[in-house]
């Protein structure tokens, strides 16, 4: 025996540390008072393994820097960050996704689990570019494995390319780190729309704006399947990382992440904010070519779109913002496109232009004592005036209807594979819910509905709207099955000594060979066990304790399939 087994006072962290994968990293991690809890350094397939005190004081936070990252063979960008609530055993990965979702709640004031949860729904919704919800429903807590690492690389990676293009838009003159912070306190309130709460870096609505030009060329180039990372197209080398740390995954290929309708009209809607802002006429061309497209012909639209001189312009945006004074910055997110207009019979009379001046829809002639109104389908209130005849009144003030909230909850994350699983959600001040994802259709606005069964990860999405806007909630299931894994007890120590006792048995596992990110500790006396994994290969070495607690060295490896 060669090492000393954890005691039951600790218990074990693992994940994968990620902008692109990022090996050697720094690690630290600090409990709730800010003390050192646990040190270490992710390993060659840019993962980590930690013992933590069980007393430490929650939440705990993981701090990232440095190391070496895979894609832009430098260190860390900015500071990543991850938070753990619970106790045991559990996958924690740090990334940029992790790092915007755990300052967002600390700027909120919630860092709770559950308080974590609304922040990823937020995220997903405001800016998980090339996040596919249905492979990886929280890149924090989720184990990344085969299935959902293409996606984990991209998204991390567009995140980290805003942040570094935001912060070259601002010259340098702002940290990274500050323009994280600045984000992540815009998203507090809900939305990313430029009111930052709580955050003390200067010039927040400037570097608002320079992230959201960012934010267009990287969705586009999304898109496009041709992610410019430090100006060259990082699709490859992103494809390389991935084949790095995970060889299992031979035809990796980041740009087969599914590009879904969402992504498409979130791209529209960069462009609506950003056109009050800049007059390019490249905004109002890629718009219309996105109006056309759709999830299976926009790589292709885009891509012939995303010409050398059109992606210059879109890439030179942010210092061009960052240069603006602050009257033109207030434009940012009012449209310069014309909205389609409202004829029907509840258009406000007069719309498009001053009460009673040129372009008014109503005139009234007070003098004859008669009146004309422009459009026949309104149903003006006649009064009478002083001179006999009758005018419009005004309408009334629109009443304000508050924008929906829904809920959507899920029976089991992580049922049996084959089983099905309850949905349940609630809705306030919608008129219509609308299901999507793993689900669809029009459903209740509020209600109960069993679904399934579920063979594979997926994600359930329930819209609900009114006449003000739009709610989203989202659940992502992870099925398991079942795996045994069985063997003999060793007979000798490695000088040929006869084993005394066996006290126990470590089953260290993991997706990819060679590397255990997991561990299981079971009694001395079993021969079996029995596990409930997430559906797919995994890789397994044991270790024996003996009656002093010494630990041996790995077994043989076995891989085994969860089907």
């Amino acid at each position: 025996p060669a090492e000393t087994t954890p005691s039951a006072s600790t218990y074990t962290i693992g994940g994968s540390i990620g902008d692109g994968p990022i090996v050697n990293a720094d690690i630290v991690v600090r409990d709730a008072s800010g003390s050192v809890v646990a040190t270490g350094v992710s390993d060659a397939y840019a993962n980590y393994s930690l013992d933590i005190p069980a007393a430490a004081s929650r939440p705990l936070t993981l701090h990232v820097t440095g190391g070496i990252d895979l894609v832009t063979n430098r260190g860390a960008d900015f500071e990543l960050v991850a938070m753990l609530n619970a106790t045991g055993v559990q996958t924690v990965n740090v990334s940029p996704l992790t790092t915007l979702a755990v300052k967002t709640a600390q700027c909120r004031g919630d860092t709770t689990e559950a308080g974590l949860n609304e922040v990823w729904d937020d995220l997903s919704r405001d800016l998980s570019i090339g996040l596919d919800g249905q492979q990886l429903g929280d890149p924090m807590t989720q184990m990344i494995d085969r299935y959902n690492i293409e996606t984990a690389v991209l998204a991390n990676e567009a995140l980290g390319e805003l942040v570094r293009r935001a912060g070259a838009g601002m010259g340098g003159a702002v940290s990274l780190d500050d323009i994280v912070d600045v984000l992540a306190c815009d998203l507090a309130d809900g939305m990313l729309d430029g009111v930052v709460l709580g955050n003390t870096v200067l010039n927040e609505q400037r570097i608002y704006a320079v992230a959201k030009a960012a934010e267009l060329s990287i969705r586009l180039e999304v898109l496009a399947g041709a992610l410019e990372v430090d100006g060259v197209d990082a699709s490859a080398a992103m494809n390389s990382a991935i084949r790095t740390i995970m060889p299992t995954v031979t035809d990796a290929d980041v740009n087969a992440v599914p590009i879904t309708d969402g992504a498409i009209q979130d791209s529209v809607a960069v462009i609506d904010d950003l056109s009050g802002l800049l007059q390019d006429v490249e905004l109002s061309l890629l718009r219309a070519t996105l109006a056309d497209a759709t999830p299976e012909s926009v790589r292709g639209l885009v891509g012939e779109a995303l010409n050398s001189e059109v992606l210059a312009t879109l890439q030179g945006m942010p210092s061009r913002v960052a240069s603006m004074d602050t009257s033109e910055l207030d434009q940012i997110g009012v449209s310069a496109v014309d909205p389609m207009p409202d004829t029907g019979a509840d258009a406000p009379v007069g719309a498009g232009g001053e009460s009673g001046g040129a372009g008014s829809g109503s005139t009234s002639d007070v003098e004859s004592g008669t009146e004309s109104v422009s459009d026949p389908g309104a149903e003006p209130v006649a009064e009478t005036n002083n001179n006999g005849g009758s005018s419009v009144s005004p309408d009334p003030e629109p009443v304000s209807v508050p924008a929906p909230v829904v809920q959507l909850n899920v029976s089991e994350i992580n049922p049996l594979q084959g089983t099905s699983v309850a949905l349940s959600w609630s809705s306030s001040d919608a008129t219509a819910c609308e299901a999507s994802g793993g689900w669809s259709g029009e459903v209740s606005l509020n209600g109960q509905q069993t679904v399934g069964p579920v063979s594979a990860a997926v994600t359930y999405t329930l819209t609900c709207s009114n006449s003000t806007g739009s709610d989203i909630a989202m659940v992502s299931v992870v099925p398991v099955g079942s795996l045994t894994l069985n063997w003999q007890a060793p007979s000798e120590n490695v000088d040929g000594s006869p084993v005394s006792g066996i006290n126990a048995y470590n089953i260290h596992y993991g997706s990819a060979n060679g590397h255990y990110d997991q561990v299981a500790g079971v009694p001395g006396t079993a021969t079996s066990h029995t596990f409930q994994l997430p559906v797919g290969d995994y890789y397994f070495a044991m270790t024996a304790v003996d009656a002093e607690g010494d630990e041996s060295g790995l077994s043989n490896e076995v891989m085994l399939t969860v089907q």
